[in-house]
């Protein structure tokens, strides 16, 4: 495993895991699509038996992407086993599942969707900026959202300013009331390692 994809793995866990910075997000895009996790884990060593109804892995710890007895997986790019599994038990190589499996020899390109997990980032809830009347420093309520790119199906582009909605809990806890704000617009650095601050300007008041 190369740096590059040590660093966005290890920032991913960190960002996304509520036992460390992560905070659930919800994001609507322009043409009211929810996101949601869609990609948690994507590799071509990725096996099934049939003997034991099992997901299996030569070099990826399935405990490290967050998934847990009961949730519901969803695969896609198998040749024969596309479709939704509910988790049983997970070891750090292999997934029982409770629906069967077909025997599948790893090398295609497998993507597993967790549909039980939400999404997480990291929300930053204040910023420095400058006042441009006397020059000084002063902290104002902008919040910054950052996620993982591959955690969503449609990453916000530069052109859709202000046509996003991004909800962040109120206060820094994942049972908080979520709030609304408009997207002023993403930021144009971190493809490289995988991940896109959102930055939010005004809150959206309910009606």
């Amino acid at each position: 495993m190369n740096l590059r994809v040590t660093a966005e793995k290890d920032l991913g866990l960190t960002l996304e895991s509520p036992d460390d910075w992560g905070l659930p997000v919800t994001l609507r895009s322009p043409d009211g699509e929810m996101q949601s996790y869609t990609v948690v884990l994507s590799a071509d060593d990725i096996s099934f038996a049939s003997s034991d109804n099992s997901v299996n892995s030569t070099s990826s710890d399935f405990r490290d992407y967050l998934i847990a007895e009961d949730d519901v997986l969803e695969f896609s790019g198998s040749i024969v086993n596309t479709g939704t599994y509910t988790v049983t038990s997970i070891t750090e190589n292999k997934i029982l599942v409770t629906e069967s499996v077909v025997t599948e020899s790893a090398g295609s390109t497998i993507k597993v969707i967790n549909q039980n997990m939400p999404l997480n980032g990291q929300v930053m809830y204040d910023t420095i900026e400058q006042n441009t009347d006397n020059g000084m420093e002063e902290l104002v309520h902008k919040p910054v959202v950052t996620v993982r790119r591959a955690s969503l199906s449609r990453v916000p582009l530069q052109t859709e300013k202000n046509q996003w909605l991004v909800s962040i809990p109120l206060t820094p806890s994942p049972t908080a009331t979520l709030q609304p704000y408009i997207m002023d617009r993403p930021s144009e650095s971190g493809e490289s390692i995988g991940f896109i601050r959102l930055y939010l300007s005004k809150p959206v008041q309910s009606s």
